[in-house]
């Protein structure tokens, strides 16, 4: 059985702590990971393993999908370690290979769960050390435009293969996004009318209700289009306009054909900025930041051309709900089109609506709902893996399928780098509300706020 070493640079930060240690936690439980596998901890401060021990439990136990029972907490944390450094200065990494020396494991998979500023000093490090077997796992941002994805692009395949490199974007772990390909492929009422013949447009939408939090100095150079649009956005996009895969390997692939064919629609864009960001922590008091956004594209495909992809994201908005539709076209002018609503979170399912005659009417029509909730039930919510979970299993299996690959980032910083320079000014909205006029039709609200009917 091989055996596994996570190092965790950046293993003091939000992310380890909410994410990937309640992920390891799940994966311990659900025997995914092996009592062989370690998790070495990279942090800067003066700590022993008791006092990072003491500092992870509250957050394993408040984000694990499993209960934390103490005895096997205790089993858990057998499997951790932690490890001082400074991962900016190249000598410190003497440390880290005078410990990995003594070690038996077979692969190293190095996570930087840190700023993107550190990227460069920590492959260097790892290089520098010689590590042997080593999977690169890097989290977004993947440059903030074209020019600095290629820089660092450069900087880490000069020391690291392309297969060797795994580029997370959590929104391709999220199970309802794993089930898009299923839903249109498996399912001949779906494939068949999977094209312009017969849809009409596409929403996708990621609605927030928080601010910028604490991620102020992040946001204000970032902005709606390249936290959100660039990367989770445009990949929800290309998953659904892709012709069928044969197989996840040519998926990748299939995505970089639908990215290189994006158009910007004209006058699609709206831009907006709550009000009360400007005195947000970290904010330039004279910041033209978006943090809503709206715009449309054409997919210039055989499969979809013509058919318009609407894409919003916005933070202080009423409503938190990340979903897709897929409108049909309708059949009659004035009769309500038939819609396919993917939920992907908080609600995790999936809707379909359609027209029947009124009951006891002999010429009304009348929209009906079915719908399937994942996530209704405790047990699904148990037994479906959280996106890291996901992703960390696919790096120990070496399936880079539901990854960011190098040339779908090219194309998509393409894209978005030409969509930035033409974004008008932001207009102001209010906390909690529906976001700039126009920025929400009444599809997408009615879409929000119809709960699921089916809990089974």
């Amino acid at each position: 059985m091989i055996q596994n070493r996570f190092i965790i640079f950046g293993g003091t930060g939000d992310l380890t702590y909410r994410k990937l240690l309640p992920a390891f936690y799940n994966l311990f439980i659900s025997q995914k990971l092996t009592k062989q596998d370690e998790i070495l901890i990279i942090g800067r401060r003066d700590w022993t393993k008791t006092d990072y021990v003491r500092k992870m439990e509250p957050w394993v136990k408040e984000f694990a999908r499993f209960k934390v029972e103490e005895d096997k907490f205790l089993e858990f944390i057998q499997q951790i370690q932690y490890l001082k450094m400074n991962l900016s200065a190249l000598d410190d990494y003497s440390i880290l290979k005078n410990y990995v020396t003594k070690s038996k494991a077979q692969v190293h998979v190095c996570y930087m769960a840190v700023s993107p500023q550190f990227f460069d000093p920590i492959v260097e490090g790892i290089h520098q050390i010689d590590l042997f077997n080593v999977r690169l796992v890097m989290e977004k941002p993947f440059g903030t435009d074209l020019l600095s994805a290629t820089k660092l692009q450069r900087k880490v395949t000069r020391y690291f293969d392309e297969e060797n490199i795994y580029r997370i974007d959590h929104y391709l772990g999220k199970d309802m996004v794993r089930n898009i390909l299923t839903i249109r492929c498996e399912n001949p009422i779906f494939d068949a009318v999977w094209n312009n013949r017969y849809i009409d447009h596409v929403n996708i939408f990621a609605l927030e209700q928080v601010g910028v939090e604490n991620r102020g100095s992040y946001y204000d150079k970032a902005g709606a289009l390249r936290d959100m649009a660039q990367n989770h956005l445009l990949q929800l996009l290309s998953i659904i306009a892709v012709d069928n895969p044969h197989d996840l390997h040519t998926l990748s692939l299939q995505q970089s054909v639908v990215l290189h064919s994006l158009k910007l629609l004209e006058d699609s864009m709206i831009m907006g900025q709550y009000r009360g960001y400007l005195d947000e922590k970290d904010i330039d008091s004279k910041s033209q930041t978006e943090t809503f956004a709206r715009f449309s594209v054409g997919v210039d495909t055989s499969r979809f051309q013509g058919v318009p992809f609407h894409i919003i994201t916005g933070k202080e908005m009423m409503y938190r709900d990340t979903a897709i539709q897929i409108v049909f076209k309708s059949p009659y002018s004035g009769q309500k089109p038939n819609i396919l609503t993917i939920q992907v979170q908080p609600k995790e399912g999936v809707e379909i609506s359609f027209n029947i005659k009124t009951p006891g009417k002999s010429d009304e029509i009348s929209e009906a709902t079915m719908d399937f909730c994942q996530n209704c039930q405790m047990q699904n919510r148990i037994n479906t893996p959280e996106a890291y979970e996901w992703m960390l299993m696919s790096i120990m299996q070496e399936d880079g399928s539901w990854f960011s690959h190098w040339d779908q980032i090219v194309t998509s910083w393409k894209f978005m780098d030409e969509l930035i320079q033409k974004k008008p000014k932001p207009i102001l909205y209010e906390k909690k509300s529906l976001g700039p006029e126009g920025g929400l039709t009444s599809e997408i609200i009615e879409c929000i706020e119809k709960p699921f009917i089916c809990k089974i």
